[in-house]
């Protein structure tokens, strides 16, 4: 996306210890805004990386923060489509590869939107595996019950009772620090 995220990230740990910051996104016009924004933030030594998810970010992760596309978008395009039939796909792939890529202690950080079908919530349905190994820390908590109703209307929603919006903190076992 923007990078805003890494940058304000980037200014609270300014100090405490000398963090490097990959900004990566698949979207070519996304690292775009990315580049102006660190150069606007005055951040030269920030590294914007074209990369699907964390492929191309080299290990291992600090921490990761993602705000991903959770929507279906009939036309697939990247700064939209979550992926899958009801958007949460990209969000569940990256939990998977940050959990396998953050180094001991390391956290991700993840806003994105989930469906609710038959009472159920669909993205935390396909991570609870993931979150459940051991030693595996989280939080997760609906932010909004009820966002983009309107998205409700089409064929791929059918089924769906709500988007809601949720936040998901992970920590990994471990300190990499000692």
């Amino acid at each position: 996306g923007s990078g805003a995220g890494g940058l304000v990230a980037l200014n609270l740990l300014a100090g405490a210890i000398t963090p490097q910051l990959t900004l990566a996104d698949i979207n070519p016009q996304a690292l775009l805004y990315a580049q102006v924004n660190a150069a606007l933030a005055g951040q030269a030594g920030v590294v914007c990386e074209n990369s699907d998810v964390l492929r191309s970010v080299p290990d291992p992760v600090d921490l990761v923060l993602a705000n991903p596309p959770y929507l279906v978008d009939p036309q697939a395009r990247l700064y939209r489509d979550g992926g899958g039939s009801h958007g949460c796909d990209l969000s569940v792939r990256i939990v998977r590869e940050s959990l396998e890529r953050l180094a001991p202690g390391g956290m991700l950080i993840l806003y994105t939107g989930t469906v609710i079908v038959a009472g159920e919530d669909i993205f935390l349905r396909d991570i609870l595996p993931m979150l459940q190994q051991p030693g595996i820390c989280y939080e997760y908590g609906e932010m909004d019950p009820d966002v983009f109703g309107e998205e409700l209307e089409h064929p791929a929603y059918a089924q769906v009772e709500r988007i809601a919006v949720v936040s998901l903190v992970v920590q990994k076992p471990g300190s990499r620090h000692g």
